[in-house]
């Protein structure tokens, strides 16, 4: 998403989950984690850009480093918003990234457990059970963990807009400007908030309750405030 807003072309490899280790490493990506054994981890997204030259690329690994790398290579189009807005943006990051260690996965890793087939279906459950310290994904889709995940997801989205809103209100942002944290124009921020709830909506994540499908809920939240912040960046959120 975040190359699609700064209109750099790029391709997307996709790999196998059990060639991943494999490929990353006989391209040359250096690991960036460690799984609890202690055996380095090469993990994606990855990226390869032919910058200096296609014989000599630039290999960048990690979300945050990627978003860093291309910031400041392709600068035409920023990513992060001038200061003093920075420091506010990042607090709302910060809370993102918050909620999405305590909740998001507890919903959406099952779903995206359920896209893969075989063995590779297998290798991405016995990962996150191994991150997880032992919990099976299969047990958090039974009803209580579910309902538990969706009503800690609700507070945790809540506790975003909240400090969307002292954020706006810090700096003076008409909360009415437009659907994303700082007004009309998206930063880093309001892609990482978008890249979750596109995957809620698209993946075929656990019912909120029954028969509540979870987007149709999701979207009602904190006053439509999600769907709107989405609809704003919906180019950017298709995915090829």
């Amino acid at each position: 998403m975040v190359l699609k807003h700064k209109k750099i072309p790029f391709r997307t490899e996709w790999i196998q989950f059990l060639d991943i280790q494999k490929k990353l490493k006989t391209i040359g990506f250096s690991p960036t984690t460690k799984r609890p054994n202690g055996e380095d981890l090469c993990t994606i997204p990855s990226l390869l850009d032919p910058k200096p030259s296609s014989e000599n690329p630039t290999l960048v690994t990690d979300s945050a480093a990627i978003v860093r790398y291309l910031d400041e290579t392709y600068p035409k189009v920023p990513i992060f918003p001038p200061h003093p807005l920075r420091e506010h943006h990042d607090s709302v990051l910060q809370e993102l990234e918050s909620i999405s260690r305590a909740h998001f996965v507890k919903l959406s890793v099952p779903a995206i457990a359920g896209v893969f087939n075989g063995l590779d279906g297998a290798g991405f459950r016995d990962r996150w059970k191994e991150q997880l310290g032992g919990v099976s994904l299969e047990s958090l889709l039974e009803p209580d963990a579910r309902l538990a995940a969706w009503k800690a997801a609700e507070e945790g989205w809540t506790r975003v807009a909240n400090v969307i809103d002292q954020a706006q209100e810090k700096e003076g942002v008409n909360p009415g400007a437009g659907p994303f944290v700082f007004g009309e124009t998206p930063y880093y921020v309001d892609i990482c908030l978008v890249a979750r709830l596109v995957v809620l909506r698209r993946l075929p994540v656990p019912e909120v309750d029954g028969n509540q499908k979870p987007w149709e809920v999701i979207k009602e939240w904190n006053g439509g405030r999600w769907a709107k912040m989405v609809a704003g960046l919906e180019a950017a959120a298709a995915l090829d």
